[in-house]
């Protein structure tokens, strides 16, 4: 009953020596600085951390990758060959295609291997968020709980993407399967919070809602109830606050534009980035399943 593997990503920011104690496996994103490529793995075998704050400091960028399919695949066949089952705690599918990843790989390699069990958990989180699910999870396995009743317990702690985030990665896909990457980036300002300045986000479906008053003919958004709280306890502290999306529209920011908005806030400039270190692999998998399907 016990005979199954964790796997995670690293983005579970789990230490080396917390890796070998869970007795999980992790696999790594990866990230591009100065032209190369590294596999962030929890033994920093790449890339020691000093050097990359270093190189931080020092003005270069770093670009970030997921996981793709195949690098799930290839960890999680060999299991699979030798009696063991998998069930992966993946990155939010909401901030990466790592979890989505993990799901096409399990789709594939359940109908290759149907007498396995092969489970993905959206943990709809990031960093030790993450990794606290993965040590919940591995502390069960460790007492002997099977791979069903693990998963059962991660998804009712925190249900599954299809209701939520799923939802926007079809949409995602579709643009990216059809040579529509123009349709995957905002073309609108976010909502800005009126209280702590930051973009109002959430979980589709769930707690991504306008919070709103009208106070004195002019309507503010909040970021949270809690934002809302502090502002109708003191309005006349906030009312007359201008957020960023303000200041940018009422032409306080010049050039009106990204740069600008950054050297405003005195954040520096915008500097080179780039597509995907794998060339959106992924996406090959989402075309054959769309054409399969209209054929």
């Amino acid at each position: 009953m016990n005979d199954y593997v964790l796997l995670t990503d690293s983005s579970a920011d789990l230490t080396d020596a917390l890796v070998k104690e869970l007795g999980v496996e992790v696999l790594p994103l990866s990230f591009t600085m100065r032209n190369k490529t590294y596999r962030n793995w929890p033994d920093n075998r790449e890339i020691d951390p000093k050097d990359f704050y270093r190189q931080l400091r020092e003005g270069e960028m770093a670009t970030t990758s997921a996981v793709n399919v195949s690098d799930f695949t290839e960890t999680i066949e060999p299991h699979l060959k030798e009696g063991r089952d998998v069930l992966v705690v993946a990155f939010s599918s909401g901030l990466s295609a790592t979890c989505h990843s993990a799901q096409i790989a399990a789709q594939e390699l359940s109908e290759q291997y149907p007498e396995r069990k092969v489970y993905v958990v959206d943990s709809l989180c990031a960093s030790l968020g993450q990794g606290l699910l993965v040590w919940y999870a591995a502390r069960m396995k460790n007492e002997g709980r099977g791979i069903g009743a693990v998963r059962d317990w991660l998804e009712e702690k925190y249900p599954g993407w299809n209701d939520t985030f799923g939802k926007v990665w079809d949409v995602l896909i579709d643009n990216f399967a059809h040579g529509r990457e123009d349709r995957t980036v905002p073309g609108t300002l976010p909502m800005i919070c009126n209280v702590s300045q930051l973009p109002i986000v959430g979980t589709p479906s769930r707690t991504l809602r306008d919070i709103s008053i009208v106070h004195e003919g002019r309507r503010y958004h909040f970021g949270s109830e809690v934002d809302k709280w502090i502002f109708e306890d003191d309005p006349e502290r906030y009312r007359h606050h201008r957020n960023l999306v303000d200041r940018f529209l009422g032409g306080d920011i010049q050039p009106a534009d990204l740069p600008g908005v950054l050297e405003y806030m005195g954040l520096g400039t915008v500097g080179p980035g780039g597509d995907d270190a794998h060339g959106f692999a992924w996406v090959d998998s989402y075309r054959k399943k769309l054409a399969n399907a209209a054929g």
